[in-house]
């Protein structure tokens, strides 16, 4: 429908060019479109800089060809934001999945310096996707923050070949997903910051973690998200290889079969204060080699703890979880993952995470474990007359 592909005489990161309605209300000016090719969508870019667009509701129509994309960023585009607006993908069970992606780049051209923030973007394969070209030539500076992403059917957000790569503060809930979908995929990023991200629905994985890496003097920090998810065969978060990763005050819930938390390569991560629950029955860890795990909740209601065994004998035997808790951590629902029982208030440890979830000041003494910092409420048993 709209294609920017020229430069616009005076840009620059001064003097940027805004398009937005004259409300400040998305849902005043809608911009529709039947996308009928792959580098077809409702707005696409094309070497394009400096560029807003805000207050708008983008729509991708459903076609015969099965294409439908709200944003494509094509070859070489920076400093493109994208904030407050409602981005509608096609809403149908894919044939191609790649057609229908809310927001995507082209794979030849990556794009850096892309801020996607505050927006609702709806349904489609994918809500947001985007990818560099490969380790040696990342995409660098994206920020993903604050969006809240629905009823799409493989992954709310897919992210691979990034460079300082920001994920922070999304609500990711889907009724439509399909078995092997992921909240949130991240794939061969270096220096990654995802925090405060709320995941909830029926994913194979909640988050799933590919060749994460940082510097040691700058960790990847992996902090105080909600999980949730329903698994017969994934987990809420899944690592496969990673170095310097601190994943902190997290809490996860397991509502399959499935697993927890789960790593199927050698990563090198600290893993301090989150709460790892499986109200399943499965496993809540399958820990290997580089893990650095104490100070947690953890709980399954099934027979079988890890793949180490037993909680004790992961504090016997292994010499791991040694200040651990084997206990259930009560959460609010299986979709609020906040937490009111006196049984889990400020048994933590400081670790540099001054506020939760909420934004609340922690205990800088005794944090409480998980995402949450609370006021813990005694439960007193009622006994009749």
């Amino acid at each position: 429908l709209l294609s920017f592909d020229f430069a616009i005489p005076g840009i620059s990161d001064s003097a940027w060019v805004v398009f937005t309605s004259a409300s400040n209300n998305a849902q005043d000016v809608t911009l529709r479109h039947s996308c009928m090719s792959e580098n077809n969508a409702v707005i696409n870019f094309n070497k394009s800089h400096f560029i807003e667009i805000k207050h708008l509701t983008l729509q991708a129509v459903h076609n015969s060809s099965e294409y439908g994309c709200c944003v494509n960023l094509m070859d070489s585009c920076t400093d493109i934001k994208i904030n407050h607006n409602i981005l509608l993908g096609v809403d149908t069970v894919p044939l191609y999945i790649n057609r229908l992606v809310n927001i995507r780049n082209e794979v030849v051209g990556m794009a850096s310096d892309i801020e996607i923030t505050n927006n609702l973007l709806r349904h489609g394969a994918y809500s947001i996707q985007l990818t560099g070209l490969g380790l040696g030539s990342q995409a660098y500076n994206n920020s993903i923050v604050d969006n809240t992403i629905e009823d799409f059917y493989y992954a709310g957000i897919q992210l691979s070949r990034q460079n300082n790569l920001q994920v922070s503060g999304n609500k990711i809930s889907s009724i439509k997903a399909v078995s092997s979908s992921n909240g949130i995929y991240i794939s061969e990023v270096n220096q990654l910051k995802a925090e405060k991200n709320s995941i909830y629905g029926s994913f194979q994985y909640g988050m799933y973690l590919d060749r994460v890496q940082a510097a040691s003097s700058n960790p990847a920090s992996i902090s105080n998200n909600f999980i949730s998810t329903l698994s017969s065969n994934g987990s809420s978060v899944h690592f496969i290889y990673g170095e310097n990763i601190r994943f902190y005050h997290n809490s996860l819930l397991q509502r399959g079969a499935g697993k927890v938390f789960s790593n199927s390569n050698y990563t090198q991560a600290i893993i301090r204060n989150n709460i790892l629950s499986n109200y399943g029955g499965g496993y809540v860890c399958n820990y290997y080699n580089g893990f650095n795990s104490d100070y947690n909740i953890l709980y399954t209601s099934g027979p079988t703890f890890s793949n180490y065994g037993s909680f004790s004998s992961l504090q016997t035997t292994y010499n791991m979880e040694s200040h651990s808790y084997n206990l259930d951590p009560q959460y609010m629902s299986e979709s609020n993952l906040h937490l009111f029982h006196e049984s889990v208030n400020n048994t933590g440890t400081p670790v540099g995470i001054m506020v939760d979830i909420d934004g609340e000041i922690r205990d800088s003494l005794l944090p409480d474990i998980g995402a949450d910092e609370f006021t813990g409420v005694a439960v007193v048993p009622c006994v009749d007359p």
